[in-house]
């Protein structure tokens, strides 16, 4: 997967009043949302199966038209790669008036169930007569009211059933799963959705991997308060922060517990706004109490509610004007709404842009709903789950023409831990040793070579796990023993990092090597480390974070003694 990242830095400056803080532009961000529907569309194309989404309406006539399909789709039909099936009705990808009929009574059929549906039929070649026989699973989504939102379709052609037009064979009538049926099929698209949202992940952290470590090398080499080291200091905060989103998908796929932990709410406000307005012309004005509490959250999530609420003030504002963020304490006395009695901090985004219209005040918060000519509903249905997910609450205030008040409350605690302090640059450990790097990404290898030989390392690269065992084999046989290989997990084809690793310590029982990955996260840490690795090492990771690892690996002991190495024909 190949991306380009641009960072467009802009200067940031802050004017300290008492209890107010005013945030002006520093850099402009590349949107996230467009991002992740990038990696998604390239992992969708990339699907063995046709992949359709059709819309809700015309269930008879043409049928429903189809709103996107991915590049599989275009190949088994033989449209054109570049314009694709937008716009095109899904009976024309059929052989038959007949089998039009047929699919269409499976469309209507789901959508009656809200279950899936399974329909056999003749998928027709746009360009030919040929057809192709295929299997097509109707998923009906339905918003949680029970209204059909759009309709998935996942086509699979069936093996030797090519023929020429006007030999279709009797379709099947659809199959309406049973309700048990039905629940196992959901669960098996959320398991499949799990798998390819942790595969964006590990995808985009690679990418993340090879901005940060970059930046992190350049920051060493180039003045901090100078123009174009704050720049660069601004674009690495950015990459940390979509390091954090990337490592709550993570958590999300694979089912673990949300990482909650006492932070300091004020950092946080000042961070995510200070990054989100990058680049517009609105100016944020901070107003933050100076004894404001700290609260047991996760950060990435309570960092995304604010983000999401101040790019809609943006958006609202058309790009221009001034926008306030209110921090502060506030306690109850009594139940307020969804809020028991107790301690809580209030933050309210106000922004100055055209209003809610009354009527869909009351709707703002639910799945789907949007006034927005290219949104997707997602935004603030999001910030509310995240809010109450925490025992919290969100509200909002809108006067049309005037503006709107977004104000969200979170649990405070008492338990400030002391904030650590913050270094402008943390310096590479330098060291000695020869590392062998095993990464199938060319630009990870790349710059995870350059920092190491920076720091004094001889440094050898392959790319496959493979290669990796053979290496380690024929430096040692040649005098070059190697001291540390940082391996990466998922290897394309053939041996993955686990089963390098295994067949390097086959081969020398006290070889030391890092697992490294990034579908790595650090609860993993253990499992990893009992495997036989002697730690782990996330992607993304700065030029500091590597040296340290290395340097902390090649300095510990293993409990067994090195055996006779090299010794394997």
């Amino acid at each position: 997967m190949m991306a380009i990242v641009n960072f467009i830095p802009i200067m940031s400056s802050y004017v300290n009043h008492e209890s107010s803080e005013r945030t002006l532009p520093a850099e402009a961000l590349s949107d996230q949302l467009k991002a992740a529907n990038y990696f998604l569309r390239i992992a969708l194309d990339q699907m063995a199966e046709g992949v359709m989404i059709l819309q809700a309406t015309g269930l008879d006539g043409l049928g429903p038209k189809i709103l996107f399909g991915n590049a599989t789709m275009a190949r088994m039909v033989g449209a054109d790669p570049e314009r694709g099936l937008q716009q095109r009705y899904v009976t024309q990808l059929v052989a038959s008036q007949t089998e039009a009929e047929g699919l269409l009574q499976a469309l209507r059929s789901a959508a009656r169930s809200g279950g899936v549906a399974l329909w056999e039929g003749e998928l027709v070649k746009l360009r030919d007569t040929k057809v192709q026989r295929a299997m097509w699973r109707i998923s009906a989504v339905q918003q949680p009211q029970g209204q059909v939102n759009n309709f998935t379709v996942y086509v699979t052609p069936m093996e030797d059933a090519v023929s020429q037009g006007g030999e279709t064979s009797q379709p099947m009538r659809p199959v309406i799963l049973p309700v048990g049926d039905v629940e196992d099929a959901r669960r098996t698209r959320r398991e499949n959705l799990g798998d390819m949202a942790e595969g964006i992940a590990h995808d985009i952290n690679n990418l993340l991997g090879i901005i940060i470590g970059h930046l992190s090398v350049a920051t060493t080499q180039i003045p901090s308060e100078s123009a174009v080291g704050q720049h660069m200091t601004e674009a690495l905060a950015a990459s940390h922060r979509a390091r954090l989103f990337t490592g709550q998908i993570l958590r999300l796929s694979r089912n673990l517990p949300a990482k909650r932990e006492a932070a300091d709410m004020a950092t946080i406000i000042r961070e995510t706004a200070r990054l989100t307005q990058s680049g517009s012309g609105v100016l944020i004005h901070l107003n933050i109490s100076r004894d404001l509490s700290w609260a047991v959250v996760d950060s990435a999530k309570v960092s995304q509610v604010l983000q999401n609420l101040i790019l809609n003030g943006i958006q609202a504002m058309k790009g221009v004007g001034h926008m306030d963020i209110v921090a502060r304490n506030v306690e109850l006395a009594q139940p307020s709404g969804k809020l028991a009695p107790g301690k809580y901090l209030e933050i309210m985004v106000r922004d100055r842009g055209c209003g809610i219209p009354q009527d869909n005040i009351g709707r703002i918060f639910e799945n789907l709903f949007t006034t927005k000519k290219d949104g997707n509903g997602i935004g603030l249905s999001t910030c509310r789950r995240f809010v109450e997910e925490h025992q919290g609450e969100i509200r909002v205030s809108s006067m049309i023409n005037i503006g709107s008040e977004f104000a969200f409350y979170l649990p405070s605690t008492e338990h400030k831990t002391a904030p650590v302090e913050r270094k402008a640059q943390v310096p590479i450990i330098n060291g000695a040793g020869t590392v062998l790097v095993v990464d199938d990404e060319s630009g990870m290898r790349s710059i995870s070579a350059t920092i190491l030989k920076h720091c004094g390392y001889r440094v050898h690269q392959v790319s496959s796990g493979e290669d990796g065992v053979r290496a380690y084999q024929q430096l040692g046989r040649a005098g070059d023993r190697v001291d540390l290989v940082l391996m990466d997990l998922t290897l394309r084809g053939g041996m993955d990092g686990e089963q390098a690793m295994r067949e390097i310590r086959m081969m020398d029982p006290d070889a030391k090597v890092i697992a490294s990955s990034g579908a790595l996260v650090e609860e993993t840490r253990r499992a990893y480390l009992n495997a036989g690795f002697v730690d782990i090492l996330p992607k993304p990771y700065e030029a500091s974070d590597l040296a340290c690892a290395v340097h902390r690996a090649l300095h510990s002991k293993r409990p067994t003694q090195r055996a006779a190495a090299f010794e394997i024909a």
